[in-house]
């Protein structure tokens, strides 16, 4: 697949340059769901990234992952798995895979993807009351 660029002039960055611009999170009234809009640097290579959904007491609410995104900017929705009014913290990690061998207890040679992390983002945001 060929990589996104918003200016065509644009090469991308290399793998090791990809950063996240931004991470909006946005409470839909409900309080359940919640908009996530992402925006990355231009690339050269298409990223993968976590993201995860904390509460106030550090207990994961809602997560999930996108795999070699297309392009430097898109959204999607989260369904949380229980909220209540309070502070909650979304993080991102922005990573890409690579393959690394090993060999198994038995002398056997295998191959298994690898995380290489090149960004994090973290942002708060807050469920009112208003919102359940």
């Amino acid at each position: 697949m060929e990589p996104y660029f918003s200016d065509p002039q644009s090469k991308g960055l290399p793998p090791e340059e990809a950063r996240i611009k931004e991470l909006k999170v946005k409470p839909y009234p409900d309080g359940k769901r919640i908009q996530l809009l992402i925006e990355l640097t231009p690339f050269q290579l298409n990223p993968s990234g976590d993201l995860m959904i904390k509460n106030q007491a550090g207990l994961v609410v809602g997560s999930t992952s996108f795999i070699e995104a297309v392009s430097p900017k898109f959204d999607f929705t989260l369904h949380l798995r229980f909220s209540e009014p309070g502070d909650y913290v979304a993080s991102l990690i922005l990573f890409y895979t690579h393959e690394v061998e090993e060999i198994d207890p038995e002398g056997k040679k295998f191959i298994r993807p690898e995380k290489v992390i090149v960004d994090r983002y973290n942002k708060k945001f807050i469920i009112h009351q208003q919102d359940l």
